[in-house]
């Protein structure tokens, strides 16, 4: 950099729970002094300030079989993207989970701009065999999970700054004030988070609908929470609720204020798990895939013995999981209806949650990441003190997870 402008960061990423993070980075880091902020995100990112090149929001896909119904868009959106970022010169590229997309295009901008890639959130740093020699667009990675230091590889290019996640107890009004502001009842409250993905919609709604109404059979008077992720269309998402009969229902966009209200949960696997797990609300958490992503999902994944984040982080089952066949109105039914009646059952499995989401660490990881960005963009990263740190948490949060 010159100094005749401010530094220019690009913060990349596809679905609507990386778009949050990249929302809560570009704030905190407008909040520590000038820069400019280009990327690739949806509506977040943009409320945030930062100047989106392209929404990307539609393009998240899991697997093969689902990303070849996202390619017709993804693959000329990420040409334009990639030169029209190049057009613009940034300082450094922040992409944020979404390897599918993230790894690809941040490799040929590396290539072409010759500049550093800061990964925050690397693909599949969930799991304690993460390793970060594989990933070889990163030249810096601020990590989410204590253990992805065990998995820097003698560079210290690996820096723990926390999930975000932890920070949402913080955040998030206390659970009277969100009751207060959505009018909502004494009666039980039950958080209905079916994803985000088109045929996550497609599949789960109708299945959730059917639960609702056998739980109202059991609670009458049960209050529904319905959340609506920023990249899927209000209007839209009501005419699907009113398809399938999910109503009368509140719908709140973004999980973090649904799950704060309810008192139990019927939650799609994904970062929603993680925050019902800091905001100790108690979850039945489930995933019902198409027959033949189900298919490659049992081929691919065949040594992961659980698939939600809470169980993921604490290296075993805090909370049962439902998926494919097993998701069922039935089953849904039973799993909210245990936590919705039973109070015994509900405060044991908030007080597993809150004991699971300590091993995040402390809160600020946003605060954290900004300072890996500055960090990078003034030629401190290895001066900083954060890979001391960094080695105690994970020692911290190994011992803790040791049985």
């Amino acid at each position: 950099m010159d100094g005749s402008r401010p530094p220019r960061v690009c913060i990349i990423t596809t679905d609507p729970s990386g778009d949050a993070v990249g929302a809560a980075l570009a704030t905190a880091l407008q909040a520590r002094g000038p820069i400019e902020l280009i990327g690739a995100g949806g509506a977040a990112m943009r409320r945030a300030g930062v100047e989106l090149l392209c929404d990307t929001t539609t393009w998240t896909a899991i697997g093969a079989v689902a990303w070849a119904h996202v390619l017709a868009k993804a693959i000329p959106g990420s040409h334009v993207f990639r030169w029209e970022v190049n057009r613009r010169k940034p300082d450094l590229l922040v992409p944020i989970d979404s390897g599918g997309f993230n790894v690809p295009v941040t490799r040929t901008l590396r290539r072409w701009l010759r500049i550093p890639a800061l990964y925050y959130i690397p693909p599949r740093s969930w799991s304690r065999g993460w390793r970060v020699q594989p990933l070889k667009v990163a030249d810096y990675v601020a990590a989410p999970f204590p253990w992805n230091v065990g998995g820097d590889d003698g560079t210290g290019r690996v820096r723990f700054v926390g999930h975000p996640a932890a920070d949402l107890p913080l955040k998030v009004p206390t659970q009277e004030e969100v009751r207060r502001e959505l009018g909502l009842g004494e009666a039980p409250i039950l958080a209905v988070l079916p994803g985000s993905r088109r045929f996550e919609l497609r599949t789960h709604l109708p299945l959730l609908a059917e639960a609702v109404r056998r739980l109202r059979g059991q609670a009458p008077g049960l209050q529904v929470v319905v959340s609506r992720a920023s990249s899927v269309e209000a209007a839209a998402f009501d005419g699907q609720l009113a398809a399938v009969g999910l109503q009368p229902a509140t719908v709140v966009e973004g999980a973090p204020r649904a799950l704060r209200a309810a008192d139990a949960a019927l939650v799609c696997f994904g970062t929603a798990t993680l925050e019902a797990c800091v905001l100790g609300c108690p979850l039945a958490p489930f995933y019902r895939l198409p027959p033949l992503m189900a298919l490659e999902f049992r081929l691919l994944h065949t040594r992961l013995r659980h698939f939600t984040l809470p169980n993921i982080l604490a290296g075993h089952e805090v909370v049962p999981e439902l998926q494919h066949e097993d998701v069922t109105p039935e089953r849904l039914a039973e799993a909210a209806g245990r936590l919705l009646l039973d109070r015994t059952e509900r405060n044991s499995l908030r007080a597993r949650l809150l004991d699971t989401a300590r091993l995040l660490g402390p809160p600020g990881a946003t605060e954290r990441a900004a300072q890996a960005v500055l960090d990078v963009l003034n030629g401190e990263w290895h001066a900083a003190r954060g890979a001391a740190e960094a080695a105690e948490a994970h020692a911290s949060a190994v011992t803790a997870m040791t049985p």
